[in-house]
């Protein structure tokens, strides 16, 4: 049986002392603009694909502004710049988790195996 010291001590432990998972602290990132004229990103050479659903929305609009501003392709320089976009808290987080962002992970592989540019398609809805 509990007394009532250790009840009000459980009860005001820190919700993060109760979790083993916590979030990683948001970072302030630049402001993209939503692209709802977007269906899907692509990069068929690895047939990998976003869909522009709930959940993925932040990464469809950096891969369609890495599109734009890379001339269609994802090279070094525009993976390191998808990762500044995506910001420290969540590529952080990333690199803590692997697998937990497959859209950071590959950005992760273009930078660590030098390889050519890839083809970034981004299909129009």
């Amino acid at each position: 049986m509990l007394c009532r010291s250790a009840v009000r001590r459980q009860s005001s432990a820190a919700p993060a002392a109760r979790s083993s998972r916590t979030v990683p602290k948001a970072s302030a990132r630049p402001q993209l603009p939503p692209r709802t004229d977007v269906a899907r990103v692509r990069i068929p050479e690895l047939q990998w694909s976003i869909e522009n659903v709930e959940g993925k929305r932040l990464s469809i609009a950096i891969f369609t502004h890495l599109a734009e501003n890379f001339g269609g392709k994802l090279s070094i320089e525009a993976a390191q710049e998808g990762l500044k976009l995506y910001g420290e808290d969540i590529v952080q987080d990333a690199r803590q988790r692997p697998g937990a962002h497959p859209n950071i992970d590959l950005l992760f592989r273009v930078i660590g195996e030098d390889s050519p540019s890839l083809e970034l398609l981004v299909d129009r809805q």
